[in-house]
């Protein structure tokens, strides 16, 4: 059952990642990631009826603001990164550089992770390296191929610097951290794009794409809520499954969009795989 929930963990936010990313394709991305933030957070309101944890402490509530007002900013520049890149490979990096900021972090601080983990930082760099190559016959501009890899390491900073105020939350505090970020982000970004001026709503067309998006998000984290309560252990056993979500991104990618996916690059998804897995049971 673990295994199960860890896998549709993983579905889920790869599949919202994509959805995201294909409407910031026709959609400015600031919109795209206020909708998505807003229907979240509505699905996550639900979820609390669910899941109901009780009130949050007032610590709580303030770090899963932070956690959500980071969450938003590493959103804008994924989407943004898959709309402008190849899915195949912003996806996976954002994904390696998120997960090796807390075990660098942590390390400055005087944590001490398993050798397991610090393998798997190593690897996740050099898979990192792998992947943002592109097939040498792609004619893309270096400035383009730049502002792709700064997007996605962008991104995977700020989803780094989310999961560490996320991690600081108390163990009771249950679903309220992932709605209440959701809803900080939200508000966030719909106060940012209402100073700049900017359009609020994505096009007609990509708004069932947000939507998703937005669900897919809010239903990853009630199956990541739920593997602690069947699972029995998050780390050991249901992230090292879940932490795999960037591959039904590359996939989606594949088989609706028909992105080249050259040799170097499936070793570097490989190796991402196996990073992010050690690092997690690490």
């Amino acid at each position: 059952m673990a295994v199960l929930l860890g896998l549709l963990t993983a579905l889920d936010f790869g599949t919202a990642d994509f959805l995201g990313g294909l409407a910031a394709r026709r959609s400015p991305a600031g919109a795209v990631v206020a909708g998505a933030q807003v229907t979240s957070a509505v699905a996550g309101l639900l979820l609390l009826a669910v899941f109901w944890p009780g009130l949050p402490s007032g610590h709580d509530v303030e770090l899963s603001v932070a956690g959500g007002a980071f969450n938003m900013l590493a959103l804008g520049a994924l989407f943004r990164g898959l709309a402008m890149g190849r899915m195949s490979v912003v996806a996976p990096i954002a994904a390696a550089v998120g997960a090796v900021l807390p075990v660098i972090w942590g390390m400055g601080f005087g944590e001490r992770p398993s050798a397991l983990a610090l393998v798997g930082v190593a690897v996740a760099v050099i898979a990192v390296v792998l992947i943002a190559r592109g097939p040498e016959a792609e004619p893309t501009h270096e400035g383009s191929r730049l502002e792709e890899l700064a997007l996605s390491v962008g991104a995977g900073v700020g989803f780094g610097i989310a999961f560490l105020f996320f991690s600081e939350t108390s163990h009771g505090a249950g679903y309220w951290p992932a709605t209440l970020s959701r809803a900080a982000g939200a508000a966030l970004a719909i106060g940012t794009l209402a100073l700049l001026r900017r359009p609020m709503l994505a096009h007609r067309s990509d708004r069932s794409a947000v939507a998703g998006s937005g669900v897919f998000d809010a239903t990853g984290m009630g199956f990541l809520l739920l593997a602690t309560h069947v699972g029995g252990s998050l780390r050991s056993i249901v992230a090292p499954v879940a932490s795999l979500y960037p591959a039904s991104t590359v996939l989606l990618a594949r088989l609706l969009l028909k992105e080249r996916i050259t040799g170097h690059q499936v070793a570097g998804l490989t190796l991402a795989g196996i990073g992010l897995m050690l690092i997690a049971v690490g």
